[in-house]
Order: structure tokens, then C-alpha cells, then sequence
């Protein structure tokens, strides 16, 4: 049987790569490389083994572990299970426990994101959360607040507006209870929605005459 010395490992070649023998790399990749690991002069290391360190929060639910990198002095294990998020240093367990709004269903599809010492959390079911390390053993988990969001603040008044017509010509809007305008000009979207989708073909339309709560739009 034929010999071969290999001395350079780039670790495993993609099965799309296969028939690509005029690709340099291709004569010191390997087809499998199993419970080895390459190493940046061309080696190869056999992996390293696992110890255990402790018990996740509860072993009968699904538990999901994620790194997270301070420094290249400072990691730390992320240990997300049932409405829990514990955290791991140099294998011990540190006290600081916070509660989440993800069960054992969600874990799994959280999305993380890190930049110096704040991780931030994305999940298809609840808001963006941000998690702040804020010593060595300490952190804080809290709702993320966007600044300088594109949207305005949502209405949270009672407050109605019904247009007289659906028409293009003048379109008389009234409000169910007195408002102010501080400007004599309606944006052509702020006045398709006022006037329940009518059409106006004008960039904005000038407010043609007001009282305390009904506004005359024209959409010319």
C-alpha cells in the first residue's frame, strides 16, 4: 500500500471542492479530519479533551451555551435554559442569576450579537434585549431603548379622525376632540391617511381652512 507524508493541514476540503486538484491548497486539505484540529504553522493538534464542570440549571430542559469574549484575558459561558441566564468564568459557576423572558423552545433561536461588554439579544418573540457586563462577575439584562428611531412617538390618546369623502376634491377632516396644527401644510402621506386612502397626486396639501377640531385638506 501506498505511503504518504503530508506535513501542511488545512483542515477538511468542501465536498463541492472535490474535483478542484488545480487549487494549491487542495494537496494539504484532507477529505475527513476527525478529533484533530489544524493549528496556524500547518499541524495538526489532536483535539483537546472535556471536563465537566457543573450541572446546567435544570438537566430536564433543553439548555443552550454560548461564548462570550470580553477580552482575550476575560470569557465567559452563557448558559441560557428555562427563563434563566447563568454565567460561567474559568469554570465556576458565578452567582449572579437573571431572569429571561425565554423558555426551553426558544433558546435555540435566540441571535446574539457583541461589541466590547454588551451582548445584544434578538428572538423572533420578544424584544431586542441588551446584556451588559458591568465588573468581572457581574452583569445587567434589561429591554433595549433605541435612540434616534426613525418612527415617531405612537399615539396613545383616544383621539379619532374621520374624513367627510374618499374623493380627490376637498376632503374635510374632523377629530373627535380639539386639536392643535402647527403647520398649514398636510404631507401628502399623513393626508392619504386622514382621508382613508384618497389619492393625491401632490408631494403636500395645504390646509384650506381649520377650526378646533376639522381641517379642510385640498389635494391639489
Amino acid at each position: 500500500m501506498p505511503e504518504f507524508l503530508q506535513s501542511n493541514f488545512n483542515g477538511e476540503w468542501s465536498p463541492l471542492m472535490l474535483g478542484r486538484v488545480e487549487l494549491s491548497r487542495y494537496a494539504t486539505s484532507l477529505r475527513t479530519m476527525e478529533n484533530f484540529a489544524p493549528t496556524i504553522p500547518g499541524g495538526a493538534r489532536k483535539r483537546p479533551g472535556t471536563e465537566y464542570i457543573g450541572e446546567v440549571q435544570d438537566s430536564s430542559k433543553k439548555t443552550r451555551l454560548e461564548s462570550f469574549t470580553f477580552s482575550n484575558e476575560q470569557s465567559y459561558l452563557l448558559e441560557f435554559s428555562d427563563l434563566k441566564l447563568r454565567f460561567w468564568r474559568n469554570g465556576v459557576l458565578l452567582g449572579d442569576i437573571k431572569t429571561t423572558p425565554y423558555t426551553e423552545n426558544e433558546v435555540f433561536s435566540l441571535r446574539m450579537t457583541s461589541t466590547n461588554d454588551i451582548v445584544y439579544i434578538a428572538s423572533p418573540n420578544h424584544a431586542p434585549y441588551k446584556l451588559t457586563r458591568t465588573s468581572d462577575t457581574t452583569f445587567d439584562f434589561a429591554a433595549l431603548e433605541f435612540e434616534n428611531q426613525p418612527f415617531e412617538d405612537q399615539n396613545l390618546t383616544t383621539t379619532t379622525i374621520t374624513p367627510s369623502g374618499i374623493s380627490v376634491e376637498l376632503v374635510s377632516v374632523t377629530a373627535s376632540t380639539t386639536f392643535s396644527v402647527v403647520s398649514s401644510v398636510v404631507s401628502s402621506t399623513a393626508a392619504v391617511g386622514f382621508a382613508n386612502s384618497a389619492e393625491i397626486s401632490s408631494p403636500s396639501s395645504p390646509i384650506m381652512a381649520r377650526s378646533s377640531s376639522t381641517m379642510v385638506v385640498s389635494p391639489s
